[in-house]
């Protein structure tokens, strides 16, 4: 059941009316928000719920272990046997395939032959989401910033929460435990427009946005860069560069959305991140709650940079390398991760170099023009790598480009005006949202419907044939 389709609204609507009439009793609230998430999880493939009730077992457990024990070297093998175990489950079900055909390849490579892997490992969808979401809260009971749940049920709700599930974002347990103990705070007007608004807007990110510069544009064009002049392939990739922030965000959107019908307020999980500056500006918009993950889990686990300055570039690459690596087993994930945190090191070490004094008082305009268009378009040039299923298509992509023909005979006329519609809504000022929201909440109910219905009809006419599944559910 995809969040574009009619059933998951149905499903949401459901979901919402059935929790908020057991929000009242608290044994019953976590009850009937897992037998929500584990029905929809199942119905992508009822198999999937083994391995997350098998990680919400672990750490559940291995939480209250920590929390009854102070023998340090005890708590020392507790979370790492832990940790180790959910990458383990993590690598079983994502990297399995990946590691069995590098390894054939080693060894054929030295002329020897692996035998062939007695099974393939069906890819979970959601693994790599609801596996750190898990973990963070684990790490945090182990330093003593969170209490532990108080039932199985109650953390099973948190790990399997529905509508951040498939693609996050990634809910800390001090956000979404603490908000599942008390029952659903009401549904104010202004709570219930911004809901519905949110809603609205990740459908129309998704279908009429990164859908259509999908199926119009970048899916022929990453698979045939033959058939396009290197102008076309430079369109292409600043349709990718919109695509993916319209589809990713359009579902964090569609979750945050959801989430607030049920009750529940989550964090902002994108905000405007091409109009950075920096790359470090960047990772502060977007994918807000992966980058805020490794921040506090891997590179503040890592040797202090205190010591020595060079530790900060590496902690950043080495950071970063495994954040590709998050994303898939692939080669091109692992040097679009590098190449990001290769970005971010050169913009520390600019800023240790020449400090800007006063740094609350604004650039001059010129550059910060030329920090925006640098840093947008580096991201551009590492999302060919995220794109390509292998660096053989990574090739051809700059093969292409190198071509300098400049043919425009495939290019849809929407397609740039998408492209620069998305691009300028990224300068959208923020209290224009919150004015929006504001005066769509005293519109009557039914005007608000009429509204919604309106937007509906034009997103099902719009993507009638054009409708693909979220990127981020590949991860």
């Amino acid at each position: 059941m995809a969040l574009v389709e009619p059933a998951f609204l149905l499903f949401a609507l459901i979901s919402c009316l059935l929790y908020r009439c057991a929000s009242r009793f608290d044994s019953l609230r976590p009850f009937v928000l897992v037998a929500l998430s584990l029905f929809f999880y199942s119905t992508w493939n009822p198999w999937y719920c083994l391995p997350i009730t098998l990680t919400a077992l672990l750490d559940f457990n291995t939480a209250w272990l920590l929390v009854r024990t102070s023998n340090v070297r005890l708590r020392g093998v507790l979370i790492t046997t832990d940790i180790t175990l959910n990458l383990l489950i993590l690598a079983v079900f994502k990297y399995f395939n990946f590691l069995h055909e590098n390894t054939a390849n080693i060894f054929g490579a030295f002329g020897h032959t692996l035998p062939p892997a007695p099974f393939r490992v069906v890819f979970m969808v959601g693994i790599s989401f609801y596996t750190f979401q898990s973990m963070s809260y684990v790490i945090d009971v182990y330093r003593g910033e969170q209490e532990p749940a108080r039932g199985f049920l109650e953390y099973f709700a948190f790990v399997s929460f529905f509508p951040t599930l498939l693609a996050g974002p990634i809910t800390r347990a001090r956000v979404l435990l603490t908000q599942l103990q008390k029952p659903a705070s009401p549904l104010t007007d202004y709570q219930g427009s911004r809901a519905l608004m949110m809603i609205a807007r990740g459908f129309i990110k998704k279908l009429v946005f990164a859908d259509y510069l999908a199926v119009n544009l970048v899916d022929r064009a990453f698979e045939l860069p033959r058939m396009y002049s290197s102008l076309e392939i430079l369109i292409a990739i600043y349709a990718f560069t919109v695509q993916i922030y319209c589809d990713f965000s359009g579902y964090s959107d569609i979750a945050i959305g959801v989430a607030q019908l049920l009750g529940f307020t989550l964090p902002d999980n994108f905000n405007s991140p091409y109009r950075s500056e920096s790359m470090v500006e960047f990772w502060r918009r977007w994918h807000i709650s992966y980058s805020t993950w490794l921040r506090d889990y891997i590179f503040f686990a890592l040797p202090s940079a205190r010591r020595a300055k060079w530790r900060l570039y590496w902690n950043t690459l080495v950071t970063f390398a495994l954040g590709g690596i998050w994303h898939g087993a692939s080669w091109s994930f692992l040097i679009w991760g590098s190449l990001h945190g290769f970005g971010l090191s050169v913009n520390h070490a600019w800023e240790a170099l020449w400090p800007r004094r006063g740094r609350q008082s604004p650039r001059r305009p010129l550059v910060r023009v030329a920090g925006v268009l640098l840093t947008f378009h580096f991201v551009c040039l590492t999302w060919i790598f995220f794109r390509c299923d292998s660096l053989q298509q990574v090739s051809e992509i700059f093969a292409g480009l190198t071509r300098w023909s400049t043919e425009l005979v495939n290019i849809p006329w929407p397609i740039p005006v998408l492209i620069g519609l998305a691009l300028l809504a990224q300068w959208w000022p923020e209290n224009w949202n919150r004015w929006t929201e504001n005066r769509f909440a005293l519109w009557p109910a039914t005007a608000q419907a009429v509204a919604l219905s309106g937007v509906a009809f034009l997103v099902a006419w719009i993507s009638r044939a054009a409708v693909t599944q979220f990127i981020y559910f590949k991860f």
